[in-house]
């Protein structure tokens, strides 16, 4: 039978002292504080359209809206075709009040002079509007990203109102989103090795990761996929490593690794190999971490199956489709 203790045979090194002493919360959010201001002390947001959807999502969701985006709700995210005798051009279409040429973009786009497709971070949903019979799109790179930052979006809408019309206040909120996220994500770091290792050891690799890789120069500056995936994957080991026979633990960690597969798919590896580690060392906790991972999990295929088509196809499946929108060729 598979141990239920810290011996070596259980698949873990002897653990040192037990987690959740007195001061070690305090340790991970000083870190987090600091590792944040650090993140956000450049003043700026890494620019590029990857993080266009998951901002925008978010934004949406905080006005009301759905997990999908139409051309006539969603104009700024869509590539525009207009139609013209002396050949097509490609207008900017912030919205369909917007004229082109003394027209409205919304009257052009009844007529069909104006054409919809989409971006490369958009994909075409098996899905149409009822109410318009339009194409439904959905982010590339899945709902994770951008319903993680809705809570810390939620302040700076309530200042700056509809964030979708205040695209600075978006961007550069979106920006602190990630520097939170990424922040927090050394914090369970830390957390995870005071399970074996010294305070300042532990703080020193938990430093060393928050600002020795790409989790400062790129997961802490956009919304990207990176910095919640990040955090949910180190809440999923912190949780994984307490103490053994405590089912909360290990529904927490089940959470966390569905979490983190729902930000970024491939993150899905982290939750079997979890799942292989506890079916060797810790054959009690599995059906609390399956029942933990399962509500997520299950809405995830729901998501893709209703859009997609399929509970097992990802936006980001359609590869071939974003090399002929970044490079004008199908080929990988």
């Amino acid at each position: 039978m598979p141990g239920n203790d810290d011996s070596p045979r259980s698949g873990l090194p002897p653990a040192g002292p037990p987690p959740g002493r007195p001061g070690e919360p305090a340790r991970a959010a000083a870190l987090a504080l600091g590792l944040f201001l650090v993140y956000t002390a450049n003043g700026d947001f890494l620019p590029g359209n990857d993080a266009t959807p998951n901002v925008y999502l978010a934004a949406q969701v905080l006005n009301g809206g759905g997990l999908s985006f139409t051309p006539s709700g969603a104009p700024h995210l869509i590539e525009w075709t207009l139609r013209a005798p002396g050949g097509d051009a490609h207008p900017r279409v912030l919205d369909l009040d917007d004229r082109i040429a003394g027209v409205p973009a919304r009257e052009l786009y009844r007529s069909g002079r104006l054409v919809p497709g989409p971006r490369y971070y958009l994909v075409e949903s098996v899905r149409r509007d009822p109410a318009t019979g339009e194409t439904i799109h959905v982010g590339l790179y899945g709902v994770g990203a951008g319903l993680a930052a809705v809570p810390f979006l939620a302040p700076v809408r309530a200042v700056a109102g509809d964030l979708v019309r205040s695209p600075a206040a978006l961007w550069y909120g979106a920006k602190v989103a990630a520097s939170l996220l990424a922040a927090a994500s050394a914090a369970f770091v830390f957390l995870f090795l005071r399970r074996w290792l010294s305070p300042a050891w532990a703080l020193f690799l938990a430093a060393a990761y928050g600002l020795g890789t790409p989790v400062w120069s790129a997961s802490s500056q956009p919304l990207w996929q990176h910095a919640p995936s990040e955090l949910f994957l180190s809440a999923g080991f912190y949780f994984l490593a307490r103490e053994r026979g405590r089912p909360a633990e290990a529904a927490l960690a089940g959470l966390a690794f569905s979490a983190a597969s729902a930000c970024r798919p491939t993150s899905a590896l982290y939750a079997v190999a979890a799942f292989g580690w506890l079916l060797l060392a810790d054959r009690r906790a599995l059906p609390a971490f399956v029942a933990g991972a399962l509500p997520l999990a299950l809405a995830l295929a729901g998501y893709d199956w209703h859009f997609l088509g399929s509970p097992l196809r990802f936006g980001q499946g359609t590869v071939h489709a974003v090399a002929l929108g970044k490079t004008g060729s199908p080929d990988l």
